[in-house]
């Protein structure tokens, strides 16, 4: 109403500064002047991202035409390795090759015979092993489609010939 001073909603700067890259989770308690809510804790989620990534940063296979499928791994910062690049669940083939001098390497992954026989739409994921101290290590979310196979109609029962004829 008018007269009435208008309250400003306090504001609460937080600084992280990660030691690591990937995800990362944490709380935040307040202090407050509450009679009964004496502190506030305030839960923080986020993803502290390096300077290596993959593009595209996941990858669909379509099962019903398995092509390889590459992905480049690129650094802002500089040169790096990318030590290996396996899949946790031993889905895929995957080839590595540098590339610009060490600043990106080229992943050509390939669904192996174990996928194959897959029935069902599954994922796995590739975790990339890099030298870079900062981040020594990225997961690449791989997810495979599988197509419904057409149902077939069902067999008509053969025709009995009418009795008394």
């Amino acid at each position: 109403s008018a007269g009435k001073e208008a309250k400003q909603a306090p504001v609460l700067n937080v600084t992280f500064d990660p030691k690591k890259v990937g995800r990362i989770n944490g709380s935040v308690t307040v202090a407050t002047d509450h009679p009964v809510h004496k502190t506030l804790t305030l839960r923080m989620y986020g993803e502290v991202r390096g300077d290596i990534a993959a593009h595209p940063a996941r990858v669909t296979i379509n099962m019903s035409r398995p092509d390889t499928q590459k992905v480049r791994v690129a650094s802002v910062r500089g040169a790096f390795k990318v030590l290996s690049a396996k899949d946790k669940d031993g889905y895929l083939s995957i080839a590595t090759r540098s590339m610009d001098e060490g600043r990106g390497w080229e992943l050509q992954i390939t669904p192996n015979d174990k996928a194959k026989t897959q029935t069902r739409g599954f994922s796995s994921n590739v975790t990339i092993r890099t030298d870079d101290k900062a981040q020594p290590s990225l997961e690449l979310p791989v997810y495979f489609h599988v197509p419904s196979k057409p149902s077939l109609p069902a067999k008509a029962a053969p025709s009995q010939p009418a009795k008394g004829h």
